[in-house]
């Protein structure tokens, strides 16, 4: 029946994802950046996401170098501006909301947004961004490399148009909005992890489909970033008394919550399992497990998560709103 071919989909598609998670942390530890973990892993597994439904390999070719010039752009801007702090809110508005407008794919102009916010908690300087655009190339190959067998195996009644739109002006606005708002708040209040308030944001407008209200998405959010934190807590206690190389299975964790979204659209279990491993697979990444201070780290991030969440519903619900606006368009 129809369950067959939505599960071997899932398997693929997660495959796929897993593979580039994989393939840019190889090449990270082979380059081994400063700083650079986050970025190549980030880039690598969302460009290859946003790819895998694409119909022909000059169209995911085309996705995934948007992916990467523009994250490359943002983080270079985001970095030559770091010595004017009070200026960064402004400079990732306008460059969140040219990649809103002038990318018509929605998962890819949300990719370059989500990573580009994240890129603002990294090194400034010329010689750290020029850096940062090395891993950005190397994570391309990966994302590359991932996508390889896809259309060996991909249901060619699943392909998706390469150019879908994009988001629309308001959309964009709020979008900008919300992130420049989000970084404010991380650079003034100085929260730790403050970085994943505009980026938990600009990952929930990522999958947002057109004239969606994202409120009970990101109250999903919330509650499975608690509980990856806490399910981390529990897989570091058993990292504790048991073995250390458990840690090799946190990529595949975060498969099974790729999976778990693709077979049965249950966001809760994918924001549990991927939280748990993005979470900790990217702080181990960048330093040692003995340097890591596990409470500190969940809390800011809930923190953040929460933040980031509600500025979303606020301004999905009060400035240009889709309610407000098909009302308009239905007076007309």
């Amino acid at each position: 029946g129809k369950t067959y071919p939505v599960v071997v989909r899932a398997v693929n598609h997660s495959t796929v994802l897993l593979a580039a998670i994989l393939c840019s942390a190889g090449l990270w530890m082979v380059s081994r950046y400063p700083d650079s973990s986050i970025l190549i892993v980030s880039t690598a597994m969302l460009s290859a996401g946003a790819a895998y439904d694409i119909r022909t390999w000059d169209g995911r070719a085309r996705i995934i170098f948007t992916v990467s010039i523009g994250t490359a752009l943002f983080q270079f801007a985001a970095a030559m501006m770091r010595p004017y702090r009070i200026l960064l809110p402004v400079t990732a508005f306008f460059l969140t909301w040219l990649a809103a407008r002038l990318v018509k794919n929605r998962r890819t102009a949300g990719i370059i947004a989500a990573v580009g916010q994240l890129s603002l908690a990294l090194p400034g300087g010329c010689e750290a961004a020029a850096d940062r655009l090395i891993e950005i190339g190397l994570s391309g190959f990966a994302s590359l490399a991932a996508v390889l067998p896809v259309s060996l195996v991909h249901d060619p009644k699943t392909w998706k148009p390469e150019n879908d739109g994009g988001f629309t002006s308001a959309e964009s606005l709020r979008l900008a909005g919300v992130t420049a708002l989000g970084d404010f708040l991380f650079l003034a209040l100085r929260i730790p992890e403050g970085v994943w308030i505009p980026a938990t944001a600009a990952y929930l407008y990522m999958s947002k489909q057109p004239g969606e209200d994202l409120t009970g998405k990101a109250g999903v959010r919330i509650w499975g970033t608690v509980l990856g934190m806490y399910a981390g807590f529990l897989f570091l206690g058993c990292l504790s008394y048991f073995e250390y190389r458990m840690i090799y299975l946190l990529p595949f964790i975060a498969g099974f919550g790729f999976f778990f979204l693709y077979a049965t659209g249950n966001y809760m279990i994918f924001s549990l399992c991927f939280m748990m491993s993005f979470c900790l697979g990217s702080d181990l990444m960048s330093s040692q497990l003995t340097n890591i201070h596990l409470l500190q780290l969940s809390v800011s991030r809930i923190l953040a998560t929460t933040l980031g969440c509600g500025l979303t519903v606020l301004f999905e619900r009060g400035f240009l709103s889709e309610r407000r606006l098909r009302e308009v368009r239905h007076a007309e």
